[in-house]
């Protein structure tokens, strides 16, 4: 699946070609935190499928949740948030669904909330969303 993307200013730009391992719904307090709203949607790729075309993002690192660091990728000129790299995932890029340049596809569905005990309370996910209240796994 070919799929672009880039950041608010337009500074930093990706691509792939490869298909998504999942797409995720995490509600930690991190990304509610980075995000100003109540949850991330994430799409999971192999690690090194993605492709910066531009600029590339710079990057924040931290401990998340877990207790294991997360390193959180933004445009250095807008600050929009672009991926993550999670120290629970090695293997996997966490793509941010708002910087796709299709954020409307009807593929984007998250198939996995992450981290519940952190939602809003008024947050409820459909049935067929696997729900998890810390990390899925």
């Amino acid at each position: 699946m070919k799929l672009e993307g880039g950041c608010l200013c337009g500074s930093v730009r990706y691509r792939t070609e490869s298909d998504p391992v999942m797409t995720v719904a995490c509600q930690c307090h991190s990304c509610q935190r980075q995000t100003g709203t109540s949850f991330s949607v994430i799409l999971a790729y192999k690690k090194g499928t993605l492709e910066f075309t531009k600029e590339r993002p710079i990057f924040y690192e931290h401990k998340g949740g877990s207790g294991k660091f997360v390193r959180r990728h933004f445009c250095a000129k807008c600050g929009s948030p672009i991926m993550a790299e999670l120290e629970a995932t090695p293997e996997l890029d966490w793509l941010k669904t708002g910087t796709l340049d299709d954020v409307a596809a009807p593929w984007l569905t998250p198939q996995v909330s992450i981290w519940g005990a952190s939602a809003q309370a008024w947050m409820e996910w459909p049935e067929e969303v696997h729900q998890f209240s810390e990390n899925a796994g």
